[in-house]
């Protein structure tokens, strides 16, 4: 067995302990996989046997007996069940076991006697169960629409629990009682109410792209927040390895609500929210659609007179950067500020750092020329140009950030000072004892006051004015 170096190899039991799993870990979404039968796990020498490989695009997967149940992406990028015998398996020529019919399926996990599997339509997720015995499919009603994940699903009995999110709600732990088919509150649920999200809107819509393409664009904001372009907003995207901006209660949320922000979130191409095409249609040579997409979303929030365009921020993290960086940098006229965390903002060179080879597959080569051409376009650093009025910046890096390197976004706040005409602030926030994000939520919450406090202070917003 050979591991690629630009890996990381996690192990784990399947839910029934039959097999034991080895994973080669990447930045790919697809499994590369070797197993053993899980009483061979302490023999003195372990004969392991390949599972799949990652251009057999398959996603998760659960075990029933000696046959293994995945998600598999098809030739047309779509998603589907399909199954076959741990003895001699071939991926290849699986059986179909459940299709994808518009919606992508996302996760899949068993119990005693029934499969349990989320499909998600790119932005809320729907629960089904699959009897192994009869082979009937039932689609599970949740008790709210939003973000429904599979937590811990035992083989030896019909239980299972499940965390439900939205947009306006804390995760919850949800057990699915399936003799009475309804879900019940966890014991271990430790949600809280949130009365003050209880007048919020949530609007799921799509926004027309520069080649007509359809962006999903998810707002929320308070009811009594004024629609007349004179509200302030901020515009999240990221669109990049095919993850998906997924319903998400995000902690910053109610402060942005208490100050009538409103907040929307752009599910560009890059991500996941329509399937590995969606991930593809933003992906090295068709990097450009990422934050076209981005440009699109903020277009529609200015006409449609959400926000005006000295009162939108746009905002992103680690590979957002590309996003954020070549959205304000291609055009600056949509945005009056813009944010950045751990963002890549020097694509060209990413290859050069810690983790640029395992970044090949996402982004490019520099070695490679059609490759190098993109990587080139999606540089935000090289598309900074002189005499030009930027909006207000603010970059945040770790100084020991192995992922993206602190420099990539420093040289790229160096240049938008150097270049910049408008008159507004760009900023460089340094912690010298984070990474690429941390674990301290102490530390989370004072750097996103900071950054909100400051973005709203230099888009001269009347509440966060200096005394």
């Amino acid at each position: 067995m050979s591991v690629d170096s630009a890996s990381t190899v996690v192990g784990a039991y399947t839910t029934d302990r039959k097999y034991f799993m080895l994973f080669q870990g990447t930045v790919s979404q697809y499994l590369d996989m070797f197993y053993i039968k899980a009483s061979d796990l302490f023999q003195k020498k372990i004969n392991w046997r390949r599972l799949c490989t990652r251009d057999e695009e398959i996603r998760n997967y659960c075990t029933f007996n000696d046959t293994i149940f995945a998600i598999k992406v098809g030739a047309d990028g779509r998603s589907a069940i399909v199954a076959t015998s741990l003895k001699k398996p071939d991926f290849k020529h699986a059986r179909i076991v459940i299709r994808a019919e518009g919606r992508e399926i996302v996760n899949i996990d068993r119990t005693l006697n029934f499969m349990y599997f989320v499909e998600s339509d790119g932005i809320n997720k729907t629960l089904c169960q699959y009897s192994f015995k009869s082979r009937l499919t039932n689609e599970i009603k949740a008790p709210r629409t939003g973000n429904l994940d599979l937590k811990i699903c035992a083989a030896e009995t019909d239980q299972c629990s499940f965390q439900l999110t939205s947009w306006t709600h804390l995760h919850e732990l949800l057990k699915f009682d399936a003799e009475h088919g309804k879900f019940v509150r966890s014991p271990f649920d430790r949600s809280v109410d949130m009365p003050q999200m209880e007048s919020v809107e949530v609007k799921e819509i799509e926004v027309r792209g520069h080649d007509g393409v359809m962006i999903p664009l998810s707002l929320i904001y308070s009811i009594d927040t004024k629609l007349d372009g004179s509200s302030y907003c901020v515009l999240f995207g990221y669109g990049a390895y095919g993850y998906g901006l997924e319903p998400l209660f995000y902690p910053q949320l109610p402060f942005l609500i208490k100050h009538h922000i409103i907040y929307a979130i752009a599910h560009v191409r890059g991500g996941g929210e329509k399937g590995e095409s969606w991930h593809t249609a933003g992906l090295k040579q068709t990097k450009p659609n990422t934050w076209k997409d981005f440009i699109s979303c903020a277009e529609y929030l200015i006409a449609q007179k959400y926000t005006s365009g000295n009162k939108l921020v746009a905002e992103s993290a680690s590979a957002g950067g590309i996003l954020i960086g070549r959205a304000i940098t291609e055009r600056p006229d949509l945005f009056g500020g813009a944010i950045t965390v751990a963002g890549d903002c020097n694509a060209l060179l990413s290859e050069t750092t810690q983790s640029g080879q395992n970044n090949i597959a996402e982004f490019g080569s520099a070695k490679v020329q059609a490759e190098c051409k993109a990587l080139a376009e999606m540089d935000a650093l090289s598309h900074v140009k002189a005499g030009t009025r930027y909006p207000a910046v603010l970059c945040t890096v770790g100084m020991n950030d192995h992922r993206v390197e602190p420099w990539s976004s420093g040289k790229f706040v160096a240049a938008l000072q150097n270049a910049s005409t408008s008159g507004k602030p760009v900023m460089l926030r340094v912690d010298y004892n984070n990474g690429h994000f941390t674990d301290n939520r102490s530390v989370d919450f004072k750097q996103t006051a900071d950054i909100y406090a400051y973005i709203f202070w230099a888009l001269g917003h009347p509440e966060f004015k200096m005394k």
